[in-house]
This record gives structure tokens, C-alpha cells and sequence, in this order.
């Protein structure tokens, strides 16, 4: 999978420039870590990320059988903000994000002028956080929690002279894990991948004017994978580390 494929290359981008901010930075002004859950990763950050996504939808004919599907690629872009608590080397906390994501995935039936679609404008999501840190700078995490989203859903038949669209807010969950370094001593930098599945959504259609009976009721089912990187804003002092036992 193409998104896979980035995220691979992202971490291995982070991970060797890592080996050359344990000679400068970190080791100079990183987070303190004392007894008990106060470490150099704990508290208040605030950050932008930027990545990619693979989007796709099955639009499934709810009236007959089976179904079609349509796809989507493109670039995410937002902000989050989240809290951390670190005890030793565990650490848990919470992470809240919204993102810009223009992704259109769609289907054209040229046997009669038929278009579904599937447009996601942003999606958001609220997730816990554990993970364990290492060297007393990097974090590996698994993430997870709710997540929503705005689709505009499009069916058109050029046929029939039909055309409706319908604008929805859908909720689903978001998994994933990722990878943060402490570049600085209140600046961090992380790579992410999450998965993200919002469900199914049944829309009704009629057409009065198609001269006789013309109902629909198409089920869209949303999914989609993201890659990202995201720099963080630690809140609070910080200083020379003590390293963990």
C-alpha cells in the first residue's frame, strides 16, 4: 500500500536524523526526568501536521445487490493539541486534531451517465495515546479513539436528468501508532500513520419526473489510511535530563 510505503520512508528520514540530534540539542537542553510521572514528554503541546491519504468508499446499492467502489488520493494538512503523562518510561495522555482532506472518491458508469461520489472536505479526531519512551527522547506510541468527518455524497444520472447531493458530518474510529523525537528541549517531531473507518451511511433517492416509479437507496461506506508528520510545542520549563534506570 502506497501509504505504508511513505510512512516507511518517513521513519526511516526522522529516525536518521535522530542519531545526529543526540550530539547537539538533546543533549544539551532536553526535559527533565524525575521520580514519578513527570518526564521530558509530560504536559501541554500544540502542533501542525501535514501528510497523505488513500481514501476510498463503496457505494452499495441498498434496493439490489452487490455494490461498486471509487477512490481517492491526496495531501492532509492541520493542527492538534494534546496532554501527556510520563511515569518512568510509560507514557498515556490525550490527542485531539482537525485536518483539511480534498479527496474525491468517485465512480462514472458511462452505460447511463451515472456518477457516485464520495467529497471529504475535513475529518477530525479525539484519541488516547500509550506508548513507551527510549533513550530518554523518543517515543513509540499506539494511538486510538473516535473520529468524524465532512462527505458530501453525489449521485447523478445524466440519463434521467437527476442530480442530488447531500452534505453529512459521519463518526466513526481512528487507530494507529507512530514515532516522536524531543528535537529541542520544548520542540518535538513525529511521524504517524492512522486508519480510519466512518461507517455506513444509507441515502434515499426519487425522481418524480423520470415518467414512472424511480426510488434508490445507495449505502456509502467510508474508509481511509493517512501518513503524517507533525512538529510539537512542548508548555513548561525544561532541563538537563537525568537519565532513566
Amino acid at each position: 500500500m502506497k501509504v505504508i510505503g511513505l510512512l516507511v520512508g518517513v521513519f526511516a528520514m526522522v529516525i536518521g536524523g535522530g542519531s545526529s540530534w543526540a550530539d547537539g540539542s538533546i543533549k544539551d537542553a532536553p526535559a527533565p526526568v524525575a521520580a514519578g510521572c513527570v518526564g521530558q514528554f509530560s504536559g501541554y503541546y500544540v502542533g501542525g501536521q501535514v501528510g497523505y491519504l488513500e481514501h476510498d468508499t463503496k457505494f452499495h446499492d441498498e434496493l439490489g445487490t452487490g455494490y461498486i467502489s471509487g477512490d481517492d488520493s491526496g495531501v492532509t494538512f492541520g493542527i492538534y493539541s494534546g496532554y501527556n503523562r510520563q511515569c518512568g518510561r510509560l507514557l498515556y495522555g490525550i490527542e485531539s486534531d482537525f485536518n483539511y482532506a480534498d479527496s474525491d472518491a468517485s465512480l462514472f458508469d458511462d452505460c447511463c451517465d451515472q456518477i457516485n461520489s464520495s467529497d471529504m472536505k475535513w475529518f477530525s479526531t479525539v484519541r488516547a495515546r500509550l506508548g513507551i519512551v527510549h533513550q530518554d527522547n523518543i517515543l513509540f506510541y499506539v494511538t486510538g479513539g473516535l473520529a468524524y468527518a465532512n462527505l458530501d455524497y453525489t449521485f447523478a444520472v445524466g440519463d434521467l436528468d437527476f442530480y442530488q447531493k447531500d452534505d453529512d458530518t459521519k463518526f466513526g474510529y481512528a487507530v494507529g501508532g507512530g514515532v516522536e523525537f524531543l528535537r529541542h528541549a520544548n520542540w518535538s517531531l513525529k511521524a504517524e500513520a492512522l486508519y480510519v473507518d466512518l461507517g455506513k451511511e444509507k441515502v434515499d433517492y426519487e425522481d418524480a419526473l423520470c415518467g414512472i416509479d424511480c426510488t434508490a437507496r445507495i449505502g456509502y461506506e467510508d474508509d481511509f489510511w493517512t501518513a503524517r508528520i507533525g512538529l510539537s510545542y512542548h508548555f513548561g520549563r525544561r532541563e538537563e535530563v537525568v537519565p532513566l534506570k
